[in-house]
């Protein structure tokens, strides 16, 4: 169950007169929004977390190879 994104963005709006830092410089919105959720909930949001931070990860080693393999062509063209 992947929760939407305009639902997200919707949950960690503050309500009236709601401060939404600390005096330390907390992010508390994001806190409200986290313990708005059901334990279940957050770990699929934190789930969803990784799964981005991975895909992003991929995406970018292989753009790094493409770019590697490309430079190592001697007239610099594609190998396809």
């Amino acid at each position: 169950m992947e929760i939407p994104l305009d639902d997200s963005r919707q949950r960690i709006e503050p309500l009236a007169g709601e401060p939404t830092h600390g005096e330390d410089g907390v992010e508390l919105t994001l806190i409200r929004w986290m313990l708005s959720m059901t334990p279940a909930e957050r770990l699929e949001a934190l789930q969803n977390t990784v799964r981005s931070i991975l895909e992003i990860r991929a995406l970018r080693l292989r753009r790094t190879l493409e770019e590697s393999r490309k430079r190592s062509l001697p007239d610099g063209s594609s190998s396809k």
